[in-house]
C-alpha cells in the first residue's frame, strides 16, 4: 500500500487513495475477525418493520437483517474473550442461514418478534411492545387461572440527577384475557428458571438489538474442504497445527488478496 501511495503526487487524489485503502483494510480486519473461531460473540436479529416484526416475503421469509457482534482478537487479552471488545457488523442475510445453526438463528428472530410484537391490555390506550413468549412453561397468574403468555421486564429508571424516577417492575400478560397484571419479584423468581429470568432482564435493560451468544467452535485439522462452503480466495498464510496465529495470518491473507502486499508481509 506505501509503494502504490508513493506514486500518486496530486495531494487530492493521494486523499482518496488513502481513504480508499483504509476502507479495505478496515474490510480485511473486519473479514479476518469475523472468519476467525472465536470472532462471533453474539447475534441479533431486527426487523424490516418494528411495527409488524412478524411480516414476510413472498416465499414466506421474515423480513429483516442479522445483526453480528465480533470480537476485536487483536485486543484480546488472557484469552478473556467474555471481556474482549466487539464491533457490529451487518453480515449478508444467506450467509448467516448457511453457517450458523438453525437453533441460534430461530432463537434470534423470536426474540426479536416476540418483543417487537405489539399488544393492546384491557383497558389501556396505548399499545405496549417488549414481551417475551413464555407460554410453554404454563404457569399461572396470580390469584387467578389464566396462563401469563408473556413476561417483560422493565428496569428502574434514573434522571441525570441519579434520582429514580421509575422502579424496576415484572409484568405478565394473557392472551386470551387479553389482561397485563403486576407481578412481585418473588413470584417471578419462584416461578421462572433463573436462567429464564436473566435472560428476560437482559432482553429489557439492552435497548432495540437482543443478542443472543453463539459459542466459538473447535480448533480441528481437516484432510478436505467441506462439501456444504463455497471456497473463497486462496489463503497465502497458513497456520500451522501447533500454532496460535489464526487472526494474524487471515488478517495477512485478506491483505495479500486485495494487493496489499507488502503491509501483508509486514505483518508475518
Amino acid at each position: 500500500m506505501h509503494r502504490q501511495l508513493a506514486t500518486v503526487k496530486d495531494p487530492e487524489e493521494r486523499a482518496e487513495w488513502q481513504k480508499f485503502l483504509k476502507k479495505k483494510e478496515q474490510a480485511a480486519y473486519e473479514e479476518a475477525c469475523m472468519h476467525n473461531i472465536g470472532g462471533v460473540s453474539d447475534l441479533a436479529w431486527i426487523p424490516a418493520d418494528l411495527n409488524d416484526p412478524f411480516k414476510k416475503d413472498a416465499e414466506g421469509k421474515l423480513l429483516g437483517k442479522y445483526v453480528f457482534k465480533v470480537r476485536k482478537l487483536d485486543e484480546l487479552v488472557n484469552n478473556d474473550y467474555v471481556n474482549c471488545p466487539t464491533f457490529e457488523v451487518h453480515p449478508d442475510a444467506a450467509w448467516v442461514e448457511k453457517n450458523i445453526l438453525p437453533e441460534y438463528v430461530a432463537t434470534a428472530q423470536k426474540i426479536a418478534c416476540d418483543f417487537y410484537e405489539r399488544i393492546n391490555p384491557e383497558g389501556q390506550r396505548y399499545d405496549e411492545q417488549g414481551y417475551v413468549d413464555v407460554s410453554s412453561l404454563g404457569v399461572k397468574i396470580p390469584l387467578d387461572t389464566d396462563p401469563v403468555n408473556k413476561l417483560r421486564y422493565v428496569p428502574q429508571h434514573e434522571n441525570k440527577n441519579g434520582k429514580v424516577t421509575c422502579k424496576e417492575q415484572w409484568f405478565g400478560f394473557c392472551n386470551a384475557k387479553n389482561k397485563k397484571v403486576i407481578l412481585d419479584n418473588d413470584y417471578v423468581n419462584n416461578n421462572f428458571s433463573a436462567g429464564l429470568v436473566a435472560d428476560v432482564k437482559a432482553i429489557g435493560i439492552k435497548g432495540e438489538k437482543k443478542y443472543i451468544p453463539i459459542p466459538p467452535g473447535d480448533a480441528k485439522p481437516r484432510s478436505s474442504f467441506p462439501e456444504h462452503l463455497q471456497k473463497g480466495p486462496k489463503i497465502k498464510y497458513k497456520q500451522a497445527e501447533d500454532q496460535n496465529t489464526c487472526l494474524v495470518y487471515s488478517f495477512a491473507s485478506a491483505l495479500h488478496h486485495i494487493g496489499a502486499a507488502q503491509a501483508a508481509s509486514e505483518l508475518i
